[in-house]
């Protein structure tokens, strides 16, 4: 089965991003935008199909590295948001209730998945799981973050884009905007997915 192209697309940008902020790497004051967009990509790549379905078979063939992709999925765009919000307001120490909701948000989702019940190793865990009410509140509630917060993501790009100096950032600013939007759009899909839309 051939991987849906917003998948790649969403893929590469942020590796694309990444390795941009990798070249950034000496003169960035904060290397939190690195590593959050490294865990992005990582996840990411995990859900490509042929990938998902390797590491799904070394670890039992139930689906964990949808789990284990999600966890770093959320590791990364709270630690992307919190980046972005302490370069705007100049705050250098990340709020307690960041770190407590995203740790809640974390356990919760484990808690979430551990009440399914398995099934065999798929690409389409949201068509697959869609009999079982609790997946459709597992998935639902992870893209519902991952739409509000790469928003506002985007927004905060698309409002500091011409204030930044180097081509370079305008151009990982860019990046980062379009692949917030197309995370956005498969967010979308894959809410819609679940409710047969």
């Amino acid at each position: 089965e051939d991987i849906p192209l917003v998948n790649i697309i969403v893929t590469a940008f942020i590796w694309i991003a990444v390795i941009i902020n990798a070249f950034l790497w000496r003169t960035a004051s904060s290397h939190v935008t690195f590593w959050a967009l490294l865990s992005i990509a990582v996840s990411l790549t995990i859900k490509l199909d042929p990938i998902y379905l390797r590491i799904d078979s070394l670890i039992g063939s139930v689906n964990y590295a949808t789990l284990i992709s999600d966890l770093i999925l959320l590791a990364g765009i709270f630690t992307l948001a919190n980046g972005f919000t302490r370069a705007i307001s100049g705050v250098t120490a990340t709020p307690a209730w960041v770190v407590a909701l995203g740790i809640a948000v974390g356990l919760f989702l484990v808690l979430l998945f551990f009440s399914l019940r398995p099934l065999p190793s798929t690409t389409t865990f949201n068509i697959t799981y869609r009999a079982q009410p609790i997946a459709t509140i597992y998935t639902c509630l992870l893209f519902s973050i991952i739409a509000t917060i790469f928003s506002g993501i985007a927004f905060i790009c698309i409002r500091e884009i011409g204030s930044l100096q180097s081509p370079i950032a305008r151009v990982s600013a860019t990046l980062i905007i379009f692949g917030c939007i197309a995370a956005v759009a498969m967010s979308a899909s894959t809410y819609f997915m679940n409710f047969g839309a």
